[in-house]
């Protein structure tokens, strides 16, 4: 049985993070055509996104919330 955690006046019972390789992201981000989504810009976010996300996950675990890692590639291309 899980037992919850109130954070913030929110019961959080588990959480589930879902994990997309790098690669996969680059080439989600280039077929948008945007200027913006270089290799490098999608990296600096990349990394402002873990500064902020990985805290908060190892706080929530730290007080026995479970954190469950899911990584699977969604195939999920732009059509023409």
């Amino acid at each position: 049985m899980i037992e919850s955690r109130s954070h913030h006046g929110k019961d959080v019972k588990l959480v589930i993070v879902l994990e997309v390789p790098r690669d996969e992201i680059l080439e989600r981000l280039r077929v948008r055509g945007r200027v913006d989504n270089t290799p490098e810009a999608i990296d600096k976010r990349l990394s402002i996104y873990r500064g902020e996300i990985y805290p908060m996950l190892n706080y929530l675990n730290d007080n026995g919330v479970p954190i469950i890692p899911y990584e699977r590639r969604w195939n999920c291309r732009a059509s023409s």
